[in-house]
């Protein structure tokens, strides 16, 4: 009777070490397949960031950071064409005066530079509105309910005070 009760606790000793040994190769086995999946996700991740830096890129001017023309006009004909609300606004044309002069006399840098200046006046006069740069030294704006004349008038004007603080 000793013996076969030393026989029982030996199978289930062994038994024991068996199913130990196979948790430990379940566990190594789910542990590996939750790194794959962590770098699945990951590289998902990273594609995700690259096709919004792709995007982003394709959409903005790489100088000034604004819309670019053909992302622009996507834009705005949008708009015409959904009219939420019925709302209106305006469309400002902006271009640098005597930018030429700027790029020949004192170079491309300084030509770029106030590019980047008039891009920053404009994010901060026309906050809220799509802005774009058509190309070379013009640029437009395009404000969603902005219809008045005194509006627009508000608009252009603190445009041309913030150029001028900032060309000086």
């Amino acid at each position: 009777m000793l013996a076969e009760s030393f026989n029982i606790v030996r199978d289930k000793m062994i038994e024991s070490q068996r199913l130990n040994e196979e948790m430990k190769q379940t566990m190594a086995r789910l542990k590996s397949e939750e790194e794959h999946k962590k770098k699945f996700v990951q590289m998902l991740y990273e594609e995700k960031r690259e096709k919004e830096t792709i995007t982003n890129a394709a959409q903005h001017d790489g100088l000034t950071g604004l819309y670019n023309r053909k992302t622009f006009d996507e834009f705005v004909n949008d708009f015409v064409l959904k009219r939420p609300g019925n709302k209106g606004g305006a469309l400002f044309l902006i271009d640098m005066d005597n930018f030429k002069v700027v790029n020949d006399s004192l170079g491309h840098l300084k030509g770029d530079e106030a590019l980047k200046m008039l891009a920053g006046a404009m994010r901060i006069v026309f906050n809220g509105g799509y802005l774009g740069r058509y190309g070379g030294d013009e640029f437009i704006a395009f404000m969603i309910g902005c219809t008045t004349d005194s509006d627009m008038e508000r608009y252009a004007s603190e445009l041309c005070h913030k150029m001028r603080q900032r060309m000086e």
